[in-house]
């Protein structure tokens, strides 16, 4: 639905639907390419040490119309997630046999800021932390033990 309103057809004399109805060109800023890597965002106040990535390694699936977000599928526990804070590497195609992975780690860089007014208001509890979000980090990107070499 969503990109069959944007594509022009000979019946419109060559507009969009969405040129027709709204006067304007649509608006394809947004548009991905599907199953290309993506990087979704853990936000600062949910890690839980300064070194830990900033992301999870993801493959976008699509779009969720209804909150204006993304679908991805994360690699690492073949789960199905909904998120509104997206990089996209279409550089790499995670299923074609011969691409090489991008191995650069997963930092994501510091002039990325997520829009405020995004995400629904909830209210922190009595600790300050958002309910369940720590839970909810450690399931989707489980932390791995920084080096126990210490003397």
């Amino acid at each position: 639905m969503l990109l069959s309103n944007l594509i022009p057809t000979p019946s419109r004399h060559n507009f969009s639907p969405y040129a027709s109805w709204t006067g304007n060109s649509p608006r394809i800023k947004k548009l991905q390419i599907f199953e290309f890597q993506a990087v979704v965002l853990i936000q600062q106040s949910l890690r839980d040490w300064k070194l830990r990535e900033s992301g999870c390694r993801s493959i976008f699936l699509g779009y969720k119309i209804e909150i204006s977000a993304y679908w991805v599928l994360w690699i690492k526990d073949s789960k199905v997630l909904v998120s509104k804070h997206v990089l996209f590497d279409e550089s790499f195609f995670p299923f074609l046999l011969n691409n090489k992975p991008n191995d650069s780690p997963l930092i994501i860089p510091s002039t990325f800021k997520p829009k405020e007014g995004l995400v629904d208001e909830v209210q922190p509890s009595s600790d300050g932390c958002l309910p369940g979000a720590q839970e909810a980090v450690d399931e989707l990107c489980p932390p791995e033990s920084p080096s126990s070499n210490r003397d």
